[in-house]
């Protein structure tokens, strides 16, 4: 596991903040239901966010915590992959997925 320190912590998730809107701090804020100077806040590495201000996030920037936490967490790249390409799916198509995953499993011996 890697060692994680506070500063670092703050400027990684900021970076990520910044990479994935695509709007401006006040429409991000808005979407997420968080208030500008929480989102300023965060980019300017002022303060940690919660883990409720990271659901929001995610939510508003439609990802996952993995996402934005990536940098800090033991997944392997190919769990990150799958995780990206299956929120891209409909619901059928998720659907079809599983039904192949669990032929798959019944079929692997």
């Amino acid at each position: 596991m890697k060692n994680i320190n506070e500063e670092d912590f703050k400027q990684a998730i900021a970076r990520k903040i910044k990479e994935l809107r695509n709007t401006s701090q006040e429409t991000l804020a808005e979407n997420a239901n968080l208030s500008e100077d929480t989102i300023s806040k965060t980019e300017r590495e002022v303060s940690i966010i919660s883990s409720l201000t990271l659901v929001k996030l995610c939510n508003a920037l439609n990802v996952t915590p993995n996402d934005i936490l990536e940098e800090f967490l033991d997944v392997k790249p190919i769990n990150n992959q799958l995780n990206k390409e299956i929120l891209t799916l409909n619901d059928e198509e998720k659907e079809f997925l599983l039904q192949t995953i669990r032929f798959i499993k019944r079929n692997k011996n």
